[in-house]
């Protein structure tokens, strides 16, 4: 769920800064706006619907983020994230949920979060987000 049904572009990433980010949510909606709205800000985002295809899409290219719903069926965002750290593969992760994260949760996955999303979430809070998590990459 969205707060804000229009979407304001504040303004467009500079070319140097441009990311490919991976949106995962099975509710086709969310995972579509959020990727249409990263687009207009210049990023190169792709939605896709279940953590199976987001799992499929990280076989076939690299992405500098991956934003993902918690709880999905099938593959889980959990699972994904656990995923992501066996494989060792260079993202930084940043999850998205509805549901309030249990403390056993939190501490297994923060060692490969870098931010949340609380949902219904507000699209400039959501670009201040990944500002600051993609920021952080590049001053590492």
């Amino acid at each position: 769920m969205v707060k804000e049904i229009e979407i304001e572009v504040r303004e467009a990433v500079p070319k140097s800064r441009k990311a490919d980010i991976l949106v995962i949510d099975d509710e086709r909606d969310i995972s579509d706006l959020l990727s249409e709205y990263l687009n207009n800000l210049g990023y190169n985002a792709v939605p896709v619907y279940s953590g199976t295809d987001g799992l499929a899409k990280l076989e076939e290219g690299r992405y500098d983020l991956i934003i993902t719903d918690l709880m999905m069926p099938g593959i889980s965002g959990m699972e994904l994230i656990n995923i992501v750290g066996e494989k060792n593969i260079n993202t930084r992760i940043i999850v998205m949920t509805g549901y309030e994260v249990i403390e056993p949760e939190a501490e297994s996955i923060a060692k490969n979060v870098h931010g949340y999303i609380a949902k219904p979430f507000c699209l400039k809070e959501v670009q201040l987000i990944i500002d600051r998590v993609l920021t952080k990459e590049a001053n590492q």
